[in-house]
């Protein structure tokens, strides 16, 4: 399995932590809404999303889309069948998760 990193952030850290270190520069991701705006522009039509993939950038808006988020980085990191394998047991069904990769 070939490694590839991922910077992965959620709630106000898209904001706060990656945003203001450049990490977003040129790229889109969520953050929580109290932190949209200038700390972290979201193009108006990503705004709703509960978590963003952007390449290798996942992002997520707080701690109510923390399974989506989870489940995500499981996906990206171990495969789509990983995910669901996790999920099945806290029966989290698999058309719950909200996931919005940029270019879709």
């Amino acid at each position: 399995m070939r490694m590839h990193r991922y910077v992965a952030a959620i709630c106000a850290a898209p904001a706060v932590v990656l945003n203001a270190h450049g990490f977003m520069q040129g790229r889109e991701g969520v953050c929580h809404p109290n932190l949209e705006g200038e700390m972290c522009p979201i193009p108006i039509s990503i705004r709703n999303e509960r978590v963003f993939v952007d390449g290798n950038l996942i992002t997520s808006r707080g701690p109510g889309t923390a399974a989506d988020f989870a489940f995500t980085l499981v996906a990206h990191l171990a495969g789509e069948a990983r995910a669901r394998e996790v999920a099945a047991p806290m029966l989290y069904p698999d058309e719950c998760r909200a996931v919005h990769t940029r270019g879709e």
